[in-house]
């Protein structure tokens, strides 16, 4: 859609999204034709209205954009508001979760004054809190606590619709941009989370449309992989984390064992051998004799001798002293310590009133070393379930 005024193309957000069908967003590639850029963020604006916008590109802007200040910023956390919201939808409703999602606005500040519950704020109030049509508000608290953030996810029409064929190229812009912003090739959460924190910023100026950017989703479909992604924007992307050492199977140890001492050990000498000389062992499957019988074969193949019989247990050397482990597992967080963590996340990087997501999370993890991976916290429950333990949702 071209606007009389400006000549820019606009984008409507689908039907999908409640709410937000009615806003127009600006791409990022208008963006950069209204400040006479070539990529954007890497040239400087001059002219005086071009500064807010300049501003939504630089890197020290952080994952939490700055807060708005205003009526909105209530101090419950916006899950406990859903579910009060959901409380006073379904008493209105007597019950009937399909009643209760279709109540209007002024019929919920009835119910909410009926049920004594003045300390709520009004349903207008929490529909701008959350940026969403009243309908989409009803919907997502009557969502079970733990599948709201995919609902939102879901909702989000920056995945895939209404791209067109210039898509591809505003999403290697906008991939670019954010590596700019952050000063380094983005990973997808990375980039899904700078990209809300723009939008949310451009969403917060009196003047202009706010930014609309396509998800990692959408750039990893249209260029296949995320690293193909990168190298189509230019970028090169950041070394992953070392792999771990490959454990040798228990055949290829023992051979080794056989040339470094030149005897056959049993099976309780050998593992405690290997223990003490720090050598990770792969589980004893099948028995100690397929073990014997699998070195036999291996050694017979390139022409070495291998013992007839395993030495008596009375004949054998002693064992050689314990030398220093190097740590090779992850580090196995205390559940405390865990919940420590969300609650650090939360008072330092989590913005005020939103709710706590995994991907967030994630990004958080990369600037503070002090937060503990989400990868630790696997056997000690949901991301979900732990940030409510946290209370931080």
């Amino acid at each position: 859609m071209i606007t009389p005024r400006s000549g820019i193309q606009t984008r409507e957000m689908p039907m999908g999204a409640p709410g937000r069908s009615a806003l127009r967003h600006l791409h990022l590639a208008d963006l950069c034709e209204i400040l006479e850029l070539d990529e954007g963020p890497a040239a400087p604006a001059e002219a005086d209205h071009r500064g807010d916008w300049a501003d939504e590109l630089i890197p020290d802007v952080g994952l939490a954009p700055t807060r708005r200040r205003g009526r909105f910023n209530a101090t419950i956390g916006p899950g406990s508001l859903l579910e009060s919201v959901a409380e006073v939808a379904l008493a209105a409703g007597c019950g009937d979760p399909g009643v209760a999602v279709a109540i209007s606005k002024s019929a919920w500040d009835r119910a909410r004054n009926d049920q004594s519950r003045t300390n709520l704020p009004s349903a207008e109030a929490v529909r701008q809190r959350f940026g969403l049509a009243w309908r989409g508000i009803l919907e997502l608290a009557l969502t079970d606590r733990s599948q709201r953030t995919k609902l939102l996810g879901q909702w989000d029409g920056s995945h895939f619709a209404g791209w067109g064929p210039t898509g591809p190229e505003e999403a290697l812009r906008a991939v670019r941009a954010v590596a700019i912003r952050i000063g380094h090739a983005p990973a997808p959460f990375e980039y899904d989370e700078v990209a809300r924190a723009m939008e949310a910023e451009s969403g917060r100026r009196r003047t202009g449309r706010p930014l609309l950017l396509p998800r990692s989703v959408y750039v990893v479909n249209e260029f296949k992989s995320w690293s193909a992604a990168l190298q189509e924007a230019g970028l090169e992307p950041r070394p992953g984390h070392p792999r771990s050492a490959r454990v040798a199977p228990l055949v290829e140890t023992l051979d080794q064992f056989i040339e470094e001492v030149g005897f056959l050990p049993n099976s309780a000498y050998f593992l405690e051998w290997c223990r003490r000389r720090d050598i990770p062992t792969a589980r004893l499957v099948g028995g100690w004799g397929g073990v014997v019988a699998g070195v036999r074969r291996l050694r017979a193949a390139r022409g070495a001798a291998t013992p007839e019989h395993a030495t008596r247990p009375k004949d054998l050397p002693p064992l050689p002293n314990p030398v220093p482990r190097v740590r090779r597992m992850a580090f196995r967080h205390s559940r405390e310590a865990i919940i420590a963590s969300l609650r650090r996340y939360g008072e330092l990087h989590l913005p005020p009133g939103a709710m706590p997501r995994q991907k967030h999370y994630l990004a958080a993890c990369q600037e503070d070393p002090k937060l503990i991976w989400p990868s630790a916290m696997t056997g000690h429950g949901r991301f979900h379930d732990l940030c409510l333990e946290a209370g931080i949702e």
